[in-house]
């Protein structure tokens, strides 16, 4: 009998923190019961979203959600159609709104790629990059030796006022979108605006939240490398040394102060925020969210740039060697490969594929869930549709982002063998986008094939830096191949 697969969005909120389902996190992002997202309403300036056109719910099927509130109990009926129903029309009703977008909407989100003429280095890439990382460490800067340490890319405000109500556990980005850059007068501060979505255990319990964060620098400063955007350590010259009393890097000797190197977080702005439906299993002292066989984002319509046609065709003129079939396989084959290596816990099988926020992220994960004390297996993953719906390029970086609709066995276990979530039997749909970059200038000379691109040494003997085994090439920036740099939810992308 073929199985049926996937099952569980679980979250766990152990007193440590979260358990994680699936790689990408496979929670519900949604801020309301039905598991739809829209624009908020809360005063926010319209995300993203605004100038992206969704089409209505187009999985091509039918039905209620199966919900399983407890191990093996299953509930189908009216209250699932008719919650089906209820997320059907407003699924049209975004997709409807979302198609009132008008071009001046959409030329100001074609801006967001472009260089400034003082900064020709600009990359939107690298400034999303930043911008998730250090709302991640902001998060996680439960201690003052932590939040000194982010001081160069994060106000000491921003995180004592975060942290004011006690510290967070772990917290799952679900997507970050930069939607405003702005430009001060001469000798001002140019400012960036990101829509954040993400989930959060708190001192009194989880909350999903949308959030807007915003960074300053002074006008005139160009922007940093993604190697120093990784390291998180001087704005200039990416040392991990702390400055000295004079605010001036031990490595490079330039001033730090009041983000004079560059991008600085200086104000979090709650738009939204909701309690998580969550019963608690009292038995391991954690928390469940209800789980179903489709997860909210498999049936919302799909985001695609209005810009797609055309940047895909300026794509194939600068690349007529290649071809958009030839990047959609190194995703396919990089979306199971990542399940694979998440189910097996061999999670440095994936070092080549994936760049170094996108891998260590998910090593996290894998991390919290055996502190946790539990395992999270994906089986028989099947794909059925991969679409792709933006291709970006900015100064350094080019960019395709491809709709995965897919489904599996996913169940989450004890490390003694019990079900505490999900099923082994049943499976679960879910969709997700991922990203993948690569540079502009590749070198000369970089192989096609399973090996490295560099000197075609195995895979198998990359380290968890990136470096090749065989010729220290580091494969993790998409200087050579395609690399996974983010995985979205598709009830939260574009929004």
């Amino acid at each position: 009998m073929t199985p049926l697969w996937k099952c569980v969005p679980l979250i766990l909120l152990l007193v440590s923190g979260l358990a994680y389902a699936r790689a990408g996190g496979g929670e519900d992002f949604a801020g309301s019961s039905s598991g739809t997202t829209g624009p908020s309403d809360a005063g926010s300036a319209s995300p993203s979203s605004a100038v992206f056109e969704r089409a209505g719910s187009d999985d091509g099927e039918g039905g209620g959600e199966l919900c399983i509130l407890g191990a093996g109990l299953a509930a189908f009926g009216l209250m699932g159609a008719m919650e089906y129903s209820k997320r059907q029309r407003t699924q049209r009703a975004r997709a409807s709104a979302a198609g009132r977008a008008d071009e001046d909407e959409r030329r100001e989100e074609a801006k967001l790629e472009r260089p400034l003429p003082h900064d020709p280095g600009w990359s939107r890439f690298v400034a999303e990059e930043m911008g998730w990382l250090v709302v991640q460490r902001a998060y996680g800067a439960h201690s003052a030796e932590a939040r000194t340490a982010l001081d160069r890319w994060a106000e000491p405000v921003v995180c004592k006022l975060l942290h004011k109500d006690g510290p967070w556990g772990d917290v799952v980005i679900g997507g970050l979108h930069l939607v405003e850059r702005t430009h001060g007068e001469e000798g001002g501060r140019e400012q960036l605006e990101f829509s954040v979505e993400l989930v959060r255990a708190g001192p009194s319990g989880g909350f999903w939240a949308r959030e807007s964060w915003f960074f300053e620098r002074p006008e005139g400063v160009r922007s940093p490398s993604l190697q120093i955007v990784q390291a998180l350590g001087c704005p200039n010259c990416g040392s991990p040394s702390l400055p000295d009393a004079n605010d001036r890097c031990p490595a490079c000797d330039r001033t730090t102060a009041d983000g004079a190197a560059g991008w600085r977080a200086s104000l979090r702005v709650v738009r939204e925020e909701k309690p998580r439906a969550i019963r608690v299993d009292p038995g391991r002292r954690v928390f469940l969210t209800p789980w179903t066989l489709r997860e909210p984002g498999y049936g919302v319509g799909t985001v695609r740039d209005p810009s797609l046609d055309e940047e895909r065709a300026a794509w194939q003129k600068r690349h007529p060697n290649e071809s958009e079939a030839d990047v959609e396989a190194r995703a396919r084959t990089v979306f199971l490969r990542v399940q694979d290596a998440w189910d097996r816990g061999a999670w440095l099988s994936t070092r080549a594929f994936a760049s170094d926020r996108a891998w260590f992220t998910l090593r996290s994960n894998l991390e919290q869930n055996r502190r946790a004390g539990v395992v999270n297996h994906v089986k028989d993953v099947s794909i059925h549709s991969c679409e792709l719906v933006r291709v970006a390029t900015d100064a350094c970086y080019e960019k395709f982002t491809f709709r995965f609709r897919a489904a599996c066995r996913d169940w989450t276990e004890t490390t003694d063998g019990k079900t505490i979530g999900g099923s082994g039997f049943w499976p679960r749909r879910f969709s997700e986008y991922w990203t993948f970059v690569r540079t502009v200038e590749r070198p000369t000379g970089t192989r096609a094939g399973e090996g490295c691109p560099s000197c075609g040494s195995p895979l198998d003997g990359v380290d968890e830096t990136g470096a090749c085994g065989g010729c220290d090439a580091v494969l993790t920036t998409g200087r050579f191949e395609w690399v996974l740099a983010r995985i979205e939810q598709a009830e939260v992308y574009g929004v």
